[in-house]
């Protein structure tokens, strides 16, 4: 009986999955913005795919990772495990336990809005003068706020984590200043090795918020894995893609400029991913700071687009074969 209803459950749950796919579409549909793509849902892409990715055609379209997937398939993967990324506290203590990269957690303000000291300001092992404030189970970039470190306003959070505001002085800070310009890299497990599947680096913009999400109109650069290297650059304006060499808002270059520390750091996070191999694949957000790195948060689902905005990312044997897995 207990197997019964664990299948009933699973079977609503897809069928949830199912609706949200379509919801998403319906969204994108009736805001009229895409028109000549209405028929794309239908092969498993949202309509704004047609602009984003205009180099898709009929031939290639399988070597795209569809948003079907991304929306249904992929919350199979990692499903059992979801609440250790959902929920960015137990992120936090899931992956301490693995490295000690993880982006420090100050507190907690519980729903009731008691604060909770996880670590003592003393103990971080670097400077800071501001606070980054997050909703703990928020997405997207969604409710964060930054205030000085030692703030008066005794303004009350719900269930919001307090963290160190991270300062980057290297090649990142150069590029744009005004936010946490972080690196997403996806790694996954095939053949039961850790693998990198692909990555980017993000980039924040003027008007968005000082966050880097590509879904908010920041920069996604494609990085080379075997020398971390930038070789393209786009922002998504909801109309268009608009490639770019250097950034906009600053001047500075980013095609070209290579990601210090990149060999190192990927192959800490591969041996990462292999610790915690049954976790089938994670998109991990990381900050290239104080000479080293920092693991901001993972994604047990990533968004796709902010990788193939630059070209499908199924276009080597590895890659193919790592998303058949799950077909």
């Amino acid at each position: 009986m207990i197997k019964l209803f664990k299948r009933l459950g699973d079977k609503f749950y897809m069928l949830f999955r199912v609706y949200y796919y379509w919801s998403v579409v319906l969204k994108q549909w009736f805001s009229g913005k895409y028109m000549r793509h209405l028929f794309l849902p239908f092969v498993g892409f949202e309509p704004n795919k047609g602009v984003l990715y205009p180099e898709m055609t009929r031939a290639n379209r399988k070597d795209y990772v569809s948003d079907y997937f991304r929306w249904v398939t992929s919350y199979k993967i990692n499903n059992p495990y979801k609440y250790f990324f959902m929920d960015k506290l137990n992120f936090f203590f899931f992956i301490k336990s693995f490295s000690d990269k993880v982006c420090p957690v100050l507190g907690y303000y519980s729903k009731e809005g008691s604060y909770t000291e996880i670590m003592h300001p003393e103990a971080i092992p670097f400077s800071f003068d501001k606070i980054i404030y997050k909703p703990n189970k928020g997405t997207k970039g969604g409710g964060i706020e930054i205030a000085p470190r030692h703030d008066s306003s005794g303004k009350k959070y719900r269930d919001y984590i307090a963290c160190p505001f991270l300062v980057q002085d290297n090649y990142a800070s150069k590029i744009f200043p005004d936010a946490l310009n972080t690196i997403r890299v996806f790694t996954g497990i095939l053949d039961r090795k850790a693998v990198c599947i692909c990555a980017v680096h993000r980039f924040g913009r003027k008007g968005v918020k000082g966050v880097d999400n590509f879904s908010q109109g920041g920069i996604s650069a494609l990085i080379n894995l075997q020398d971390g290297k930038m070789v393209k650059a786009c922002y998504f304006n909801g109309k268009e893609r608009v490639s770019v060499d250097t950034h906009p808002d600053t001047g500075s270059p980013i095609v070209g400029v290579t990601v210090e520390g990149w060999r190192e750091m990927l192959a800490e996070i591969l041996e990462l991913q292999q610790r915690i191999a049954f976790i089938r694949y994670l998109a991990w957000d990381i900050a290239m700071v104080n000479g080293s790195y920092s693991i901001i948060e993972a994604n047990h689902v990533s968004d796709v687009d902010l990788y193939q905005c630059h070209g499908p990312i199924m276009t080597d044997a590895n890659q193919k074969r790592f998303f058949s897995q799950y077909k």
